[in-house]
C-alpha cells in the first residue's frame, strides 16, 4: 500500500497542465526556456500538516507536505550501453496550492532544456509526466 500516489493533471489527456515562469501555457510549440521556472499541478502527494477540511480552500499561511517530494531526470538507455547521469532537476517549491482546493498540489521547478521524462516520487508513490522543452508531453 502507498501511503501517497502522486499524479499530474493533464489536458486532453496527454499534455501535462504546466505554466511557464512567464505565465503562458507550456506547449511543445511554446516551451518553457531553459533556466526558467515551470510549474505543474497535481495531486495524490499525500497528507498535509496541519490537516484541511474537505472542500476547504488552502490560505496562507501554506500548511506543508508530510512527506518529501522530489523530482528527477529519468535517462533510459540501450541494454548494455552505459548512460551519463541524468542532469539534477532543482525544486523551488511543492506542496498545497495557494487559494485552491485541498488535495490540489503545486510544484514549481527549473527547466533544464533536456529530453527526459521527469519522476516525481512522493513517500512510495511515483508518476512520470514531461514537460516541454524537457520532452513530449504525458
Amino acid at each position: 500500500m502507498a501511503n501517497a500516489h502522486p499524479g499530474v493533471f493533464t489536458v486532453n489527456n496527454y499534455e501535462a497542465f504546466a505554466i511557464n515562469q512567464d505565465g503562458s501555457i507550456n506547449s511543445a510549440s511554446n516551451p518553457a526556456p531553459t533556466g526558467t521556472y515551470v510549474t505543474i499541478f497535481g495531486t495524490g502527494l499525500g497528507p498535509i500538516e496541519p490537516t484541511q477540511a474537505d472542500g476547504t480552500f488552502i490560505e496562507l499561511p501554506l500548511p506543508t507536505n508530510a512527506l518529501p517530494v522530489t523530482l528527477t531526470s529519468v535517462q533510459e538507455g540501450l541494454p548494455g550501453f552505459p548512460v551519463a547521469p541524468p542532469p539534477p532537476i532543482t525544486r523551488q517549491y511543492a506542496g498545497p496550492a495557494p487559494f485552491q482546493a485541498a488535495g490540489v498540489s503545486q510544484i514549481n521547478f527549473l527547466a533544464t532544456g533536456f529530453n527526459f521524462p521527469i519522476g516525481l516520487a512522493v513517500g512510495t508513490g511515483s508518476c512520470l509526466f514531461y514537460v516541454s522543452p524537457i520532452g513530449r508531453f504525458a
